[in-house]
């Protein structure tokens, strides 16, 4: 006898899986909130670009500019950013971050540092994923363009599942997955200084936190606590019993790089991935307009698509419900205030009625609206001013056409993906290779790794044919992957990193009135100035300086960092003087209490000058290393 359904076919569980995670819709607010936060945070690091912009890419500052000009395309990138953050032309504008992204963070390498990966991995998935279902102007648009009278078009506001797990899985978990496999190796990491001593070293971080470095347990269980949390995350992730602790561990370690280290748009820019692992059931709930009783009632034409969708627009913005939008057909004549009013008289204008039943009727109509709603009170002000009135009307028009112009047939179906199991399918499939390349690639550029190395060598993988391809392969993919997808390594605050890095290194002025004061750069105490951060501060402090001082390469620094601060000062390059000084400190091997300030207490020693002629630079510095 037949069963009467037929036998579960076997498949791939991981793949049923993923099927699963795919198909579940969730509410789109999250990933609209992420969307925002994070276009912000990166329009901040483009804005830090922009106004360094002569600093990281002008031979030098002011002087001998760059073969090519960044304004333009920086401040191109800055307003993509702002319709990407408005969601507004979502799609195009994407796609012009990416490229940006492409040209600015990937091809040139003079403007790098442990965020730009990130940025650029979330600019290629912002291309796929559906970040404009909530709180986009692209939503609003697709709303006033299908609607008309007695109907009115909802978009989708509901997103795979899998559009907040992706960002995490890649921007997170991978990157700290990847850390970890360098911090396995690590004798700092492992005997748990890796939190302590970057903030026990003066050019590390601009602030002085030494009660709390000198709790030796609370440091070393930090210490080991980010050990552990990087290694375990992408692990844990995918359980949701343990997403509250993953969320509260991450969001606190990276609360502590923004107030300890000197880079605050790579906190703040983590911190925003955040925003996903935050169920979005909680989004639904928190982001639920919070209605409040109509104080007005607001009457139009149901039966002109034109008047339908000013009203939908109005009633987009009313947060709140404060305003109650009805149909003149269905309700005017309900509403004592009305009475009287020829039914042309109310097509012909909108009318509203307040509380205490007093009737409104054109402009004034619309000034009450926007009285209701209050973020666009100042609307109203504006209207009560002298040609306001005009103005407002001639806005109104100007409304008018562009909402004619951007009418469109009503579809019979809700706009969205192409119906049909083949397109599902296939849809389902190209996110399956996808995710499962990504994973991929970074399994390939993780494959070289110290301990990943360290365990090839001690199976005997290294010498294999298969261990010889792989590692081929991995050196192969490993730049592709980093310019075009943001797949990289992450040795991050290794022990490398700090070894034998004993100076600091500041520049002073003495101006006419015979004061000298240090150059933003470093400061009195050693630590970083208010020049030194993100990709700023690791130019000076691993680049210009570093642990073994190049003493052209020091040279040629100084000179960037002097001219762009004397630009930026009114100071004239053709007569000048600039002194150098270094500070001797040590490097700690072990934990020591209170090593900060005795490293901050130390002198500074004269290194010599450099001298500024006619824009010509010259540089009489002692050997660093020697001192």
């Amino acid at each position: 006898m037949l069963p009467p359904y037929p036998p579960p076919t076997r498949r791939f569980w991981l793949y049923d899986k993923f099927k699963q995670v795919y198909t579940k819709q969730v509410d789109g607010g999250g990933l609209a909130i992420f969307r925002i936060v994070f276009c912000a945070v990166l329009l901040a690091e483009v804005a830090h670009l922009f106004y360094f912009r002569h600093l990281i890419f002008d031979v030098i500052p002011f002087v001998e500019g760059a073969e090519i000009g960044f304004t333009t395309p920086l401040l191109l990138w800055m307003a993509t950013l702002v319709l990407l953050g408005l969601g507004l032309y979502t799609r195009p504008a994407a796609l012009v971050n990416y490229g940006f992204a492409l040209i600015l963070f990937s091809s040139l390498k003079t403007y790098a540092y442990m965020m730009t990966p990130v940025y650029i991995g979330m600019s290629f998935l912002f291309l796929f994923l559906p970040i404009s279902r909530r709180l986009s102007l692209d939503r609003l648009r697709l709303k006033l363009r299908y609607s008309g009278p007695r109907f009115r078009y909802e978009p989708p506001t509901t997103v795979s599942q899998l559009a907040y797990y992706a960002p995490v899985l890649v921007g997170i978990g991978f990157v700290y997955f990847d850390s970890a496999l360098y911090k396995l190796t690590s004798p700092l990491w492992l005997t748990g200084l890796g939190m302590w001593k970057p903030l026990s070293l003066p050019y590390e971080t601009p602030f002085n936190y030494s009660y709390l470095l000198n709790q030796e347990v609370l440091v070393k269980f930090l210490g080991y606590l980010t050990l552990v949390f990087e290694l375990v995350f992408l692990f844990l992730y995918p359980f949701r019993r343990y997403r509250p602790w993953l969320l509260l561990i991450g969001l606190g370690l990276h609360l502590g790089v923004l107030v300890s280290l000197p880079i605050p748009l790579f906190a703040v820019g983590f911190s925003s991935l955040y925003v996903l692992v935050v169920p979005a059931g909680w989004w639904r709930r928190w982001l639920a307009p919070r209605v409040s009783r109509p104080s007005l009632a607001f009457y139009y034409d149901a039966e002109s698509r034109l008047s339908t969708r000013v009203c939908l627009l109005l009633e987009q913005l009313d947060r709140h419900h404060a305003v109650q939008f009805r149909s003149a057909q269905d309700f005017a004549g309900q509403e004592p205030a009305l009475q009287g009013l020829a039914p042309q008289a109310l097509h012909a204008a909108a009318y509203s009625v307040d509380a205490k039943g007093q009737a409104y009727n054109e402009l004034a109509s619309y000034e009450q609206v926007l009285r209701r709603i209050g973020y666009l009170r100042p609307l109203a002000w504006l209207l009560r001013l002298p040609g306001g009135r005009a103005l407002g009307g001639a806005a109104g028009r100007w409304i008018a056409r562009s909402v004619a112009a951007g009418s469109g047939p009503t579809p019979a179906v809700p706009v969205g993906l192409l119906p049909g199991a083949t397109r599902r399918t296939l849809k389902l499939a190209g996110a399956a290779a996808g995710l499962a390349g990504l994973t991929l690639l970074q399994g390939l550029v993780s494959y070289d790794t110290p301990l990943v190395r360290l365990l090839r060598r001690n199976s005997r993988l290294e010498y294999t044919l298969v261990g010889r391809g792989l590692a081929r392969i991995s050196e192969a993919v490993e730049g592709p992957a980093h310019n075009f997808l943001g797949i990289a390594k992450h040795p991050i605050a290794l022990d490398e990193h700090f070894a034998s890095y004993t100076h600091l290194i500041a520049v002073t002025y003495t101006g006419p009135d015979g004061i000298e004061r240090f150059l933003p750069i470093t400061q009195p105490s050693g630590q970083p100035g208010a020049y030194l951060s993100g990709a700023v501060w690791l130019k000076w402090t691993y680049s210009v300086v570093s642990a073994k001082v190049d003493q052209e390469r020091l040279a040629k620094g100084i000179r960037s960092f002097t001219a762009f601060w004397a630009h930026q000062n009114g100071v004239d390059l053709a007569n000048c003087r600039f002194s150098v000084k270094v500070k001797k400190i040590a490097e700690p091997l072990t934990w020591q209490r209170d090593f900060l300030n005795q490293q901050l207490r130390k002198p500074w020693q004269n290194a010599g000058f450099v001298t500024w002629h006619n824009q010509q630079f010259a540089a009489h510095l002692a050997t660093i290393e020697a001192l």
